[in-house]
């Protein structure tokens, strides 16, 4: 079956006709050409009737569509037709449909509000603006962008900095108390083991000390060039520890500083001396006996070593001193023991108690001589 949609009656009668030479054809293929006279209907009632090939009556017809033939609206309207009495055997003819280019008006203007609405939004041109200004202010927002991000690429990084910093001197700090810890060890073990070995230095007489009288104590005999300050005795075993044995190890040796601490009332009577050395230089110590280097009796007064009987000051911090002793090398500081301090304040002579007069002397009794 063919369906064909027809414009107004005037392009029917064309339809109809049959005019092979499409003068009124459009674009359609002409049905046939023989036909017989159809009755047209305009808008579903019946109308005039009109021929083939004769173009309808513009004065007397209605130029407003639809037209349709009565084969189209029989069923609806209930009518029949003539469009038997055509040759072609089935003709059905439909309302035109809605034409594309209208539909086509109506989607691009949508389309085109929808793209609107969706692009971001920007600085509206200036008036008179050229594309060197739109490129302008590109680059100026570009710039911004980059500075801001490499602002905030320098503040992580100074963060990260300053964190690694901290972490870093927790652990110096960290470190260095450890060593601490263990040069304090190190340095206990050793006067242990120093006060061990002085009874037997003392009793191998070693020092070569000679006392002179009960209450003094005469200087020794120094040899040359063995007389040196505590400073360059530590800088000696800092820069060669195994040349300053050669030079220093076992002799004895005559050393001036000043103190920097002491130790005193062990139970054995040993006192500790350390003098003052340059920063990152081993420590000097000095180990005596209390009764060999004081021969009276002393105590820790008040950071000083005093003569108990008159509260003389014999030794305090600070103190220009002149010691010698035996230098026994280094362990973790430079030991030297058996030694004694010189120039020491001598304490005076006890004076003698006179006798009580008007009381006899005692007789020696007889002692009894042993039978043979």
């Amino acid at each position: 079956m063919r369906t064909f949609s027809l414009d107004p009656p005037w392009m029917a009668s064309t339809f109809l006709s049959g005019d092979q030479e499409g003068r009124r054809s459009d674009r359609r293929t002409p049905i046939g050409r023989k036909c017989q006279p159809l009755t047209a209907i305009k808008s579903g009632q019946p109308g005039s009737d009109f021929h083939p090939g004769s173009p309808p009556d513009f004065a007397t017809a209605d130029p407003r569509p639809p037209y349709h033939l009565a084969g189209h609206v029989a069923g609806r309207e209930g009518l029949s037709a003539a469009a038997g009495q055509c040759e072609i055997p089935s003709v059905q003819l439909v309302t035109p449909r809605f034409p594309h280019r209208f539909a086509t008006r109506l989607l691009i203007p949508a389309l085109l509000a929808v793209v609107a609405a969706t692009l971001p939004a920007q600085d509206p041109p200036a008036e008179g603006d050229t594309d060197q200004g739109v490129m302008t202010r590109l680059r100026q927002r570009l710039a911004a962008a980059e500075q801001q991000g490499e602002t905030a690429l320098l503040t992580r990084l100074a963060e990260i900095g300053t964190q690694l910093g901290e972490m870093k001197q927790s652990a110096l700090s960290t470190v260095t108390a450890v060593e601490q810890m263990k040069r304090d060890i190190e340095q206990i073990k050793q006067e242990v083991a120093t006060l061990k070995r002085l009874p037997n230095a003392a009793a191998s007489g070693g020092t070569g000390l000679t006392t002179a009288s009960p209450l003094g104590v005469q200087p020794p005999s120094v040899q040359p060039g063995l007389v040196i300050t505590a400073t360059e005795l530590a800088e000696a075993y800092q820069k060669d520890a195994a040349a300053a044995d050669k030079e220093y190890r076992n002799n004895f040796l005559t050393v001036v500083g000043r103190v920097d601490q002491f130790t005193s009332g062990s139970t054995d009577g040993d006192i500790m001396v350390q003098m003052k050395t340059a920063e990152g230089l081993p420590r000097i110590k000095f180990f005596f006996n209390r009764d060999v280097a004081f021969l009276v009796e002393v105590r820790q007064h008040e950071g000083r070593i005093v003569w108990s009987e008159t509260k003389t000051t014999l030794l305090q911090l600070g103190q220009q001193l002149v010691i010698s002793g035996t230098c026994t090398g280094r362990e973790l500081d430079v030991l030297l023991t058996n030694c004694r301090i010189e120039g020491l304040p001598k304490p005076p002579t006890p004076t003698p108690r006179p006798a009580t007069p008007g009381k006899a002397t005692p007789t020696p009794r007889p002692r009894p001589t042993p039978a043979s």
